[in-house]
């Protein structure tokens, strides 16, 4: 939309938000940069000033406008990171390709942190919108009074399983979408996929669209640390946990990690001042992922022995601890909130007694071809050929959702009462591998919000009530192993905090010099955490961060400030 296009309410509504927002600290002054925030909240004045302040808040915070200048990205995104600006597309918006088959998610990841894959990624947006600005701005417009947008061409080639099984680049690509969506509103124009191979898996065809990594991807990120103990232990010494245990069938749980080399690991049992050994001694290779212990299989089947459950097999249990990392209450709970869920909807009579709209069984293309290599289920979605908004603008959400659903339950019933064909081994989980067949997709398969929102749902729904019934393969990395980091987060000069929900806590930090950087990062399980710093002198508490509630269940908050003065900072959780 161009500012000659606008209505006289739209000019008016322009008018008053140019007023409201005054104050703020824009990048850049003309109208055509405001247009795009009432764009973008439908010409919601209040919405679309909350949106920008929220906007400007960010930019302020992680240094935003001078990030051309003060940031650097780490040399392995500088050689690996394959992106560019190439020109103008035939409408004049600039014109990035983005050769992500070619990218070695994986490895870059496990070379630097994901908060620098973050800022290397918005590095190259801001520095695609200040040459737009700077240098010819006539060229990447179609007109003065149009909005500035881009075009991104992403090349597949070399596409593969590994650019989506690995839960920091899932969590990583989630965060950048939403930080795109929110700070960057109506820029981009367009999104060409070249070169696409033709197998998709659900979770791919996500990254494109916006939001739809699965939770399980991304909701444990953060240690539980209730009822822990920590140590750190320098190279070259000798440490002792001793836990007191007060009830017989606890359950003792280890998770240890590295920097470099092995450790020599035990557990004993102490009896009359003798050590009996549980866990006989060895050294363990632990510097590449953390090594973690403990059994809870029959404890699992003994705690949902009261559950009814579609599948009584020792398989069906076996999928619920793997997607938990066989954590026993989250096991239990996620199996529990799925019972209920299938009992609230009638998942169990759905085949028999849902009937499906007529414009989903004759327009939603989707359907079962028979086994891949691995004898899993496999499904074919002709994505691209399918007319989403059409399907939407015809039947309510809901039975899209349930549609969706009845599908994988037909699915599950045929390998049921099939096994000896679906199934590596009678003791192998059921699984399924879908083909999404993307000729024909379009920006209409992306803009359209009730499709975006239905997709978030279906894919919540899937990760919590069919957990690994989708098969994923792990195909490695190619980033030279001198740029990995400790893939553990350092704990050094850290302090951790668990917060029950409703309770409130506090930590305070003895600012010993001047011009030290303070960090945070935290996650919540579900809903929003209120966060403040505040800095205290003469008894008197200072906001250094105003008190705000920070929506941070999709992904974590991270943040750094400094500090100016040595003393007492606070921050109330």
């Amino acid at each position: 939309m161009d500012l000659g296009q606008l209505n006289d309410v739209q000019k008016a509504v322009l008018k008053q938000f140019r007023e409201a927002v005054k104050d703020c600290k824009l990048p850049e002054q003309d109208d055509t940069y405001l247009l795009r925030w009432l764009i973008a909240r439908d010409f919601d004045l209040v919405k679309s000033e909350k949106m920008l302040r929220d906007a400007m808040k960010w930019r302020n915070q992680y240094k935003i406008n001078t990030i051309l200048d003060d940031y650097n990205p780490p040399e392995v995104f500088a050689k690996y990171f394959s992106a560019g600006y190439t020109g103008a597309d035939k409408l004049n918006s600039k014109l990035m390709i983005t050769r992500f088959g070619a990218m070695d998610l994986r490895g870059m990841l496990l070379s630097a942190k994901k908060r620098d894959y973050a800022m290397t990624v918005i590095h190259l947006v801001e520095r695609g919108i200040v040459d737009a600005r700077n240098n010819n701005a006539t060229k990447f417009k179609r007109s003065p009074d149009s909005i500035f947008q881009m075009t991104v061409i992403f090349d597949m080639a070399g596409f593969s399983m590994h650019h989506i099984t690995y839960k920091p680049a899932l969590e990583t690509t989630l965060q950048l979408v939403q930080i795109y969506e929110a700070k960057y509103p109506e820029i981009l124009r367009c999104i060409f996929v070249i070169n696409a191979p033709k197998i998709f898996s659900v979770l791919y065809s996500m990254v494109n669209m916006g939001g739809e990594v699965p939770r399980s991807y991304y909701l444990d990120c953060k240690p539980d640390t209730t009822h822990k103990k920590f140590i750190t232990i320098s190279r070259g010494s000798k440490e002792q946990l001793d836990i007191q245990i007060t009830q017989a069938g606890s359950i003792l749980k280890w998770d240890f990690h590295s920097e470099e080399g092995d450790l020599a690991f035990a557990v004993y049992r102490k009896v009359d001042n003798e050590l009996i050994a549980i866990v006989p001694r060895d050294r363990l290779e632990c510097d590449m992922s953390p090594e973690k212990g403990f059994f809870v299989y029959q404890q699992f089947r003994e705690a949902v022995k009261d559950c009814q459950l579609p599948d009584s097999d020792d398989v069906y249990l076996l999928r619920w601890l793997v997607a938990r990392d066989f954590d026993l209450a989250k096991a239990e709970k996620m199996l529990r909130n799925s019972v209920e869920w299938r009992r609230q909807y009638k998942i169990d009579a759905m085949i028999k007694d849902y009937k499906a709209p007529e414009v989903l069984t004759k327009y939603f293309s989707a359907g079962h071809i028979g086994v891949d290599k691995h004898s899993s289920y496999l499904m074919v979605v002709r994505y691209g050929a399918t007319d989403l908004k059409g399907i939407l603008q015809s039947v309510k959400k809901k039975d899209y959702v349930m549609y969706v659903i009845e599908l994988v339950e037909r699915s599950i019933t045929m390998v049921r009462n099939n096994q000896a064909k679906y199934k590596r081994s009678p003791d192998a989980i059921n699984q399924a591998c879908v083909i999404f067949d993307m000729a024909g997709f379009s920006m209409r398969h992306v803009t359209y919000k009730p499709a975006l929102e239905s997709a978030l749902q279906l894919v919540q729904f899937y990760e919590a009530n069919y957990p690994e019934f989708l098969r994923r393969v792990n195909m490695g990395g190619e980033v030279p192993r001198s740029y990995y980091l400790n893939c553990r987060p350092d704990t050094n000069y850290k302090k951790y905090l668990s917060i029950s929900q409703g309770s409130k806590e506090q930590l305070e930090f003895q600012v010993k010099e001047a011009n030290s950087v303070l960090k945070w990062d935290f996650q919540s399980e579900e809903g929003d955490i209120a966060f403040a710093v505040y800095r205290k002198k003469n008894g008197e508490l200072i906001p250094v961060v105003p008190h705000d509630r920070v929506d941070c269940q999709m992904s974590s908050e991270e943040g750094e400030i400094d500090c100016e003065y040595a003393g007492l900072c606070k921050y109330p959780y």
